[in-house]
Parts: structure tokens; sequence; C-alpha cells
């Protein structure tokens, strides 16, 4: 009941507001942590009755430094209705077929071609249609963490990590902003960097997810938190009803029910380049989510 009350609070508040000036500055104000980029094709845009994809992209530009790559590659499936989702984690070295480039780790589409790019390569890959694609950015993600007052996750293991400048667990913690984007960058600390730092990307997902639905707190919160990720969020090719939509159907998830995986790879050695091959066992578990967004052999 309290989770009905959450939702249909936040669909009168976003319904009384939608229409008046004020919410629209309210919605463009604040720094940009995610765009949302409505894939333009009449085959992928979704209604509440289907089944939802989104790619969730990391891009890695910060200042001078990046080639514009997306650090973090992220398949959600969401079925018709809510309620639950599976996240298919894809390690950004991967090789893959990029539409028009050939093989090519799955983290130069972004670069080549953007969002709409790397919608296509990932959604031929999996075989599923792609109608949104959510970018942010290394500022971004600091900025959204910092505003929702901290994430909490559990860590198995301490990580010491020089190089993003990370020392914490084991056990619960709580990060601010700075230490999440850290937590989402680490590779080094791990013997198997690339596949872990996608797992631990998927893990801050939840948390920020569980953050944003209030669990342990006041629907107030929840509001509060759901209306900061909505005011620092853009949308192209979409607008207010994308918005109230999206958000709603966030809000019925219940992290808990989330499967994050991640498909099987073996190392390989491209002419110099150290790359991620997919495995047979691949096909296999896109087929299972593919159908309808949901795992049942996997």
């Amino acid at each position: 009941m309290r989770r009905l009350v959450r939702v249909v609070a936040l669909a009168l508040v976003l319904a009384t507001v939608a229409s008046t000036a004020a919410v629209t500055w309210w919605l463009r104000s604040g720094e940009v942590a995610f765009r949302v980029i409505r894939t333009d094709t009449a085959e992928v845009r979704w209604t509440p009755g289907r089944d939802l994809w989104l790619l969730l992209l990391g891009d890695d530009r910060r200042g001078q430094a990046g080639c514009g790559c997306s650090d973090a590659v992220h398949l959600v499936g969401v079925p018709a209705g809510g309620g639950s989702a599976v996240i298919l984690n894809i390690p950004r070295d991967t090789r893959v077929a990029v539409p028009g480039a050939g093989r090519r780790r799955v983290n130069e589409a972004y670069a080549r071609g953007g969002a709409s790019l790397a919608a296509e390569t990932v959604g031929q890959l999996v075989g599923v249609p792609i109608s949104y694609v959510v970018v942010t950015t290394f500022g971004g993600l600091r900025a959204m963490v910092d505003d929702i007052g901290g994430v909490e996750l559990d860590l198995p293991q301490r990580i010491r990590d020089r190089n993003v400048g990370l020392d914490a667990g084991p056990g619960r913690v709580r990060f601010d902003g700075a230490q999440a984007l850290a937590f989402a960058r680490s590779r080094k600390a791990f013997p198997d960097g690339d596949i872990r730092r996608t797992q631990n990307q998927a893990q801050l997902l939840l948390a920020m997810l569980a953050a944003v639905r209030g669990q342990g707190g006041t629907s107030a919160q929840t509001l509060l938190h759901a209306g900061s990720i909505i005011r620092h969020t853009r949308f192209q090719g979409g607008g207010t009803a994308d918005v109230y939509r999206l958000a709603r159907l966030a809000l019925t998830v219940d992290p808990a029910q989330i499967r994050s995986v991640v498909p099987p790879t073996r190392g390989v050695m491209v002419g110099d380049a150290s790359m991620l091959e997919l495995q047979p066992g691949a096909r296999a578990l896109f087929a299972d989510l593919a159908d309808d967004a949901r795992l049942q052999s996997h």
C-alpha cells in the first residue's frame, strides 16, 4: 500500500505541475546528470503495455581526457507492467559487430555514432528494440549522487585503488558523489577488472534506485529524490509525458526484484589490443532475456 501511495503521489505531483511555466524551469535547472534520448523509429517506440528496453551509457569524457567512448554499457529490460527488471552488464572491452565499422569494442559504437549507433549495436547484439538511451557523465553522476544524499552499498571486500582514489570496505559503506564515481571507475583493484567494474556499476545503479524509492524513508523523501533525478535529466525526442511514464514505471520496480548478469566472455588479443570475446553461452542468455525481459533459465 505504501508503494502504491508513493506512485500515485508522484503521478499527481507531475500531473498537477506539468502544464505550468514553473515546472518547465524546474525540469531544466541544475547540472545535467542524465541525457535521455528517445530512439526515433516507430518500431521501438515504447508504450506502458510493452516491455521496455533502455541502454545506459557512461560517457568517459572529462576535461581534455577521454575518447568519447562509453565507459559503462548496461542494457535494462523491464517487462510489461513493471515490478521487476534485468540489467545486462556488457564489459566495455567486449568485441562486437558495430554497424558500418566491423568488429570492435562495444564502447567504440558511442564514440563513432553517438547514442543511436550504440543502441543499434547493442540492440542487434541482444535482439531487442531499444527505446531509450540514457547517458551520464563523470560530473553528472557525481552531482546526482550528492543531490540524493549519497548511496549505501555492501562491499564484500576492501577496495584499494590508488588510480581512482578509492579505499573503502569491507561491509556497509555510504558513498558521496566522488566516492561513487571512483567505485564505478575502479578496475585495477580486481584481477577481472573490466568484468568486476561493470558489476560494480550495476550495484551502484541499484543503490541509487533504492535511494530514490525511499527504502527506509518516507513518501516525501521518495518524491524529493525522484524529483531530483527528473530535475537533472534532459530529454531528446521526448517530453513531459516520457518523464511521467518512465518515473512512474521506475517506482514500481523493487531493487530486490532486479537481476544483474554479465554475459560469459574470455580474454583475447586482437593484434596488440586486449579484448573480451563473447562465449557461446551468451547467445542463449540473450535469447532468454529478449523474449519477455525476464530470465527463466539463467
